[in-house]
């Protein structure tokens, strides 16, 4: 297990381009400034799914919606990735994307790099084994994330544990909502943990879970 006091982790944000989602990501940069933000699809981001080709089948991205995200976020100094959708993470001006596994993912990182150019991020979202985030890391991402969102497959946090404790591309954890996922993973040595709220979650209540995340990120609560 590594050292859980190596590093305070720190937070991404995952929203919907959404009126509450602009809601959601002002009230955390008040409260709980993010060192990302991530525009996802409506629904959320996809989960990985074996032997699937291309980017996920999601509802599309609407390119004025995403501009106003990351006008917001980049206005207050924060980095804005675009889920599976290099075009629209081009035309607004993102800082990146953040890209889904599939089994084509070496050429769509390929192809996102080409395109956004040698300063943008680009990090990829692995399926849950350690072939595909090692395939990903050595294509040259820019950080890997495993899911430990709730109805995620089981191990993720195994997974944040061994990446943690081999390799330098920094570690994301997907932990939904949950102050206990994010324990979790925090424990597990992730260099950033990314909340996700329920869709269309600009309404949740946050302040109960900042509070349980500066405890965390302090390193005063218990993993």
């Amino acid at each position: 297990m590594p050292d859980t006091a190596r590093n305070a982790p720190e937070l991404i944000l995952v929203i919907e381009p959404t009126a509450a989602g602009l809601a959601l990501l002002a009230r955390t940069i008040a409260d709980f400034p993010p060192a990302c933000v991530i525009v996802a699809p409506p629904g959320g981001l996809p989960f990985c799914a074996d032997g699937e080709t291309g980017p996920p089948v999601t509802p599309p991205l609407e390119a004025a919606a995403v501009s106003r995200v990351v006008e917001a976020a980049q206005a207050a100094g924060v980095a804005t990735l675009v889920a599976d959708d290099p075009m629209t993470a081009k035309s607004t001006g993102a800082d990146g994307v953040h890209l889904t596994a599939t089994e084509d993912l070496a050429a769509r990182q390929d192809a996102a790099r080409k395109s956004l150019g040698p300063g943008a991020t680009i990090g990829v979202l692995s399926d849950m084994t350690r072939h595909t985030a090692m395939l990903a890391g050595e294509a040259g991402t820019d950080y890997i994330a495993f899911d430990m969102r709730p109805d995620a497959p089981e191990g993720g946090a195994d997974l944040v544990a061994w990446w943690a404790e081999i390799f330098e591309v920094p570690i994301t954890a997907l932990v939904g909502f949950d102050p206990d996922r994010a324990r979790a993973a925090a424990a597990a040595g992730a260099d950033f943990l990314a909340l996700a709220p329920p869709t269309g979650g600009g309404s949740a209540d946050t302040s109960a879970l900042f509070d349980d995340l500066r405890m965390i990120m302090s390193g005063a609560c218990e993993a």
